[in-house]
């Protein structure tokens, strides 16, 4: 009986560590998929952005070839 009640309380750090290293891994991997998340984010925006400013060169090469 006494074997019992003492392997728990020996086990029971390591059994708070693997928790901690649990909670930690799924952090690492949450901020890991946001970190994802901001690069494409940042990818579409600079897709966007950069759609905007060949649309906004065509327009200005249009009106001088217009006003030609």
């Amino acid at each position: 009986m006494n074997v019992v009640y003492y392997l728990p309380k020996r086990a029971a750090p390591f059994y708070f560590l693997n928790l901690i290293s649990v909670g930690v891994g799924s952090l690492r991997l949450r901020l890991n998929l946001n970190y994802l998340e901001a690069c494409r984010t940042k990818l579409y925006f600079s897709v966007y952005l950069a759609r905007f400013k060949y649309d906004s060169y065509t327009a200005q090469q249009t009106t001088k070839i217009n006003h030609k």
